[in-house]
C-alpha cells in the first residue's frame, strides 16, 4: 500500500516540482526538449543494452549456470524504458541507474535476496544424470492418452521418438 501511495502520488508531485524548477533554470522549451531527448536516449541506450543482455542470458541457457541474474537483469531494463518513456527527470536519472551494470547489480541482489526470503527457490542442475529408481516423493501415477477428433479426419502422423538432428 505504501508504495503505491509513493508511485502514484508522491513520485508525480517530485517530477512535477523538478520539473518547473528546471524549466525556471532554462526554460520551458528548452526543458521540454530536453525531456524529449532524454526519453529518445534513454530508449536507445536500453536497447543497447538489452541486446547484449539477451546475448549473455542465451549462452547461459546454452551453458550449465541458471539464467537467474540474466532475468532480473532484463526485467530491470524494461522497468528503465518505462521509467525513460514516462516524463520527468527524476525518472529518467532512476532509469539511467538501473542501465548502468554496477548499480543494476546492487538493485539485482536486492530483487534475488528478497525473492528468496518470500519463496523457497529450487535450484535444478543439468549435469548430473538422473537417479535410477522411482522417485521418492509420491505415489506412481499410472496414465493413458486418447485422442478426441471430428469425425472425417484421419489422425495425426507425429515423427518417431528419438533425438532430433
Amino acid at each position: 500500500m505504501v508504495w503505491l501511495v509513493l508511485f502514484f502520488i508522491v513520485a508525480p508531485l517530485v517530477e512535477l516540482y523538478v520539473f518547473i524548477q528546471v524549466s525556471n533554470s532554462i526554460g520551458f522549451l528548452n526543458a521540454v526538449g530536453l525531456a524529449v531527448l532524454s526519453a529518445v536516449f534513454g530508449v536507445w541506450l536500453v536497447k543497447r543494452v538489452g541486446l547484449g543482455l539477451l546475448r549473455r542470458g542465451r549462452e547461459q541457457l546454452l551453458g550449465t549456470e541458471p539464467p537467474e541474474a540474466a532475468v532480473v537483469d532484463g526485467f530491470l531494463l524494461v522497468l528503465a524504458g518505462v521509467l525513460f518513456v514516462l516524463p520527468g527527470f527524476v525518472s529518467d536519472v532512476v532509469a539511467l541507474l538501473l542501465v548502468i551494470p554496477p548499480t543494476r547489480v546492487v538493485v539485482r541482489r536486492l530483487v534475488l535476496s528478497g525473492f528468496a526470503r518470500r519463496r523457497r527457490m529450487v535450484i535444478v542442475s543439468y549435469d548430473r544424470p538422473p537417479a535410477a529408481g522411482p522417485p521418492a516423493c509420491g505415489p506412481i501415477v499410472d496414465a493413458s492418452a486418447s485422442e478426441d477428433r471430428p469425425a472425417g479426419h484421419p489422425p495425426i502422423e507425429l515423427p518417431p521418438a528419438g533425438p532430433t538432428p
